[in-house]
C-alpha cells in the first residue's frame, strides 16, 4: 500500500471514530433525557470503564444496519449530509423559539441586539445549504428517480417526526422527558 494510500485509509478511519463519538454522545445525552426509546438502558454507564457502552454499541449496531440492509450507497450520503444540517437547523430555530416565549435570551454569552438577526441569518444559512444538498436532481446509472437526495432526507424526516410524535412528545408533556427543569429559587 502506498503512503497515499495509508493517509486515506487513516482519514477515512478517524473520520469513522468521530462519527461514532458524536452519535454515541447525541445517543446517550438524549437518553440521559428520556428523550429516546429505550432510555433507562442507553443511559446507563458502566461502572468500570465509565463509559456508555450500551449506547456506543447501540450506535455500532445501527450503523451496520443501515450499511448492510440499504445497499444504495447514495442514500445513506445522502441523509448524512443533510443530518448535520437539519439538526442545526433544529438547534437554531429551538433557540429562536425559546427567546421569543420566554422573552429572554438566556444566561451566559450574548451577542446583544445582533442575537436575533444572526439567529436568523444562521437559520437561513442552514435552509440554503440543505436545498443545495437535496434539491439538484440526481440521476443514478441504472436507478430512474430523480432528486433522490430530497427524497430519502424528507423519508428520514418523515420517520423522525412519527417517533417524536407517537413516542416522545406525550412523554414531554407529561414531564417524564426532556431537559431537567431548574429548580427556582424560593
Amino acid at each position: 500500500m502506498s503512503m497515499v494510500g495509508l493517509v486515506v485509509v487513516a482519514s477515512i478511519f478517524a473520520c469513522g471514530v468521530a462519527s461514532m463519538a458524536s452519535a454515541t454522545r447525541l445517543i446517550f445525552s438524549l437518553a440521559r433525557d428520556s428523550m429516546l426509546p429505550f432510555s433507562s438502558r442507553l443511559r446507563r454507564i458502566h461502572p468500570a470503564s465509565r463509559a456508555p457502552r450500551i449506547a456506543t454499541t447501540a450506535v455500532w449496531a445501527l450503523s451496520c444496519a443501515v450499511v448492510l440492509l440499504i445497499r444504495r450507497l447514495e442514500i445513506i450520503t445522502s441523509i448524512s449530509a443533510v443530518a448535520g444540517y437539519l439538526g442545526y437547523c433544529g438547534i437554531v430555530t429551538a433557540a429562536l423559539m425559546s427567546a421569543r416565549k420566554s422573552g429572554n435570551r438566556g444566561a451566559g454569552f450574548s451577542l446583544g441586539r445582533l442575537q436575533r438577526p444572526v439567529q436568523w441569518v444562521a437559520l437561513a444559512w442552514t435552509l440554503i445549504v440543505v436545498a443545495a444538498l437535496t434539491v439538484p436532481a440526481n440521476r443514478v446509472e441504472g436507478f430512474s428517480d430523480t432528486h433522490l437526495p430530497a427524497k430519502s432526507a424528507l423519508a428520514a424526516l418523515l420517520l423522525g417526526l412519527a417517533v417524536y410524535l407517537v413516542l416522545i412528545r406525550s412523554r414531554i408533556l407529561r414531564g417524564q422527558a426532556g431537559p431537567p427543569l431548574e429548580k427556582s429559587a424560593a
